[in-house]
């Protein structure tokens, strides 16, 4: 099971989501920017990781198209023993405009704040500010509650959650 199966595809270590990705805008004109490669990762812990060593999918660009939310999970291990659980968590990057990108304004991303410490992915924005997003995330929290998928009973995500970035 990996990142591309129809169940099981939340899982955020290296043997499920490969590492490698990016987030890419393409405008009118045919100009690509990697939006990673050029953003401001001041406002994330850890700062920017090496581009081997993050996950990146589920983007989705907010009702006025000045920023957008993605799941991405940072870090690759040490070497084969290393037992480092991997997250994917939800973050935001602004969307500079052509001109803006011309004139050195870089896009900053931040941590979705009061997320749960699970996998979180699909996130989309609702109205009201709201996050909606699917997260293996056990009901309560309680760890006994993990949701398993069907056929051969790897965690699966539990449901749709939703947030407000201000909770």
């Amino acid at each position: 099971m990996s990142i591309v199966s129809p169940f099981s595809n939340h899982l955020a270590d290296t043997a499920h989501a490969g590492r490698g990705g990016s987030l890419y805008v393409r405008f009118n004109n045919g100009q690509v920017v990697d939006l990673l490669a050029t953003a401001d990762w001041s406002a994330v812990p850890g700062g920017q990781p090496a581009a081997d060593a993050m996950a990146v999918r589920n983007p989705t660009v907010n009702w006025t198209a000045t920023k957008a939310i993605f799941s991405a999970a940072f870090g690759k291990p040490a070497g084969p023993t290393d037992t480092t659980q991997f997250l994917f968590q939800l973050y935001e990057i602004t969307l500079p405009s052509q001109a803006q990108l011309a004139a050195n304004v870089k896009p900053v991303i931040t941590k979705v704040t009061n997320q749960p410490l699970y996998n979180n992915v699909f996130p989309t924005y609702a109205q009201g500010g709201k996050i909606v997003f699917a997260s293996d995330r056990p009901y309560n929290g309680q760890a006994h509650l993990t949701q398993r998928e069907e056929y051969l009973s790897l965690p699966t995500v539990s449901g749709l959650w939703s947030l407000a970035p201000s909770d």
